[in-house]
């Protein structure tokens, strides 16, 4: 359903601006595509809402930011643990400012109990999951006015609450959710399944050449435009040029598969 409800333009856009944030390789883009549909289908929340969120968490945390995965699969534990929707959302991106860069109350806060959220040797942010477990343990025991009132001194702000049903079921559950959103090949299944014949294949690439070379044009290979303009065929073009045509095969990757991908493979199988 997160495929069929969301448009091809909407899709290509979004892993643009994803692979964008989190500085990803194009090697990266069907893990990436991936990662936005399996958390798309657990959560609920479109593709094009989620990528958005994902991108806007990357940014307020800049090079702290955990992998794309660990960020998407906090964001499964927290619906899982019913904070969703837009809760989960806020939570996602201003749960860690607090200890990013804290203030001199929270760093007093994190030192009476111990704790702390920076590696005192490169100065850097520990892991997402050292992190909530490092937290985690803080609240332990803890009822959740006082969990929440604990979390807010040490850093996690207006976030608090909605963190600790999460942190208090541990890394462990944390680790499950990121294996699920990391699970490789799902956009590829599920693009398979509802176009899983040659008649429904033809039709979607017919119906989705365009949309497809403007799509990859204006976000991700801007080339093609220019192509296109001057007169030069697409088809000609990548079969001259095979380094290319696998290029954009990979970026095309998971959900894109269904519009074009056996297209580009059927050119060096002949």
């Amino acid at each position: 359903e997160a495929l069929k409800s969301t448009s091809l333009d909407t899709t290509t856009s979004t892993l643009a601006k994803v692979m964008q944030a989190f500085q990803l390789p194009v090697s990266q883009a069907a893990t990436a595509t991936d990662v936005l549909f399996n958390a798309s289908v657990a959560t609920g929340v479109s593709i094009g809402t989620l990528g958005t969120q994902l991108a806007k968490a990357h940014g307020m945390m800049g090079a702290a930011a955990p992998p794309i995965g660990v960020l998407s699969g906090l964001l499964l534990d927290l619906t899982a643990h019913g904070v969703s929707g837009r809760a989960a959302m806020s939570t996602l991106t201003g749960a860690f400012t607090g200890i990013i860069n804290p203030t001199k109350a929270v760093t007093a806060a994190q030192e009476k109990l111990g704790v702390g959220f920076i590696n005192l040797k490169t100065g850097a942010l520990d892991p997402l999951p050292q992190i909530l477990q490092t937290a985690g343990a803080a609240i332990y025991g803890m009822g959740a006015a006082q969990a929440t009132a604990t979390l807010k001194s040490i850093g996690f702000g207006a976030a608090s609450g909605k963190l600790v049903a999460t942190l208090q079921a541990g890394p462990a559950v944390l680790q499950k959710y990121i294996d699920q959103v990391s699970k490789t090949g799902a956009a590829h299944a599920a693009a398979e399944k509802s176009s899983n014949t040659l008649e429904g294949q033809e039709k979607k690439l017919q119906g989705g050449f365009s949309d497809l070379i403007t799509s990859l044009g204006t976000y991700l290979i801007p080339i093609f435009h220019g192509l296109v303009s001057a007169g030069v065929g697409v088809l000609t073009f990548l079969s001259q040029n095979k380094v290319v045509a696998l290029a954009l095969a990979a970026v095309i990757g998971g959900a894109l598969l269904t519009v074009m991908g056996l297209w580009i493979a059927s050119l060096f199988t002949a």
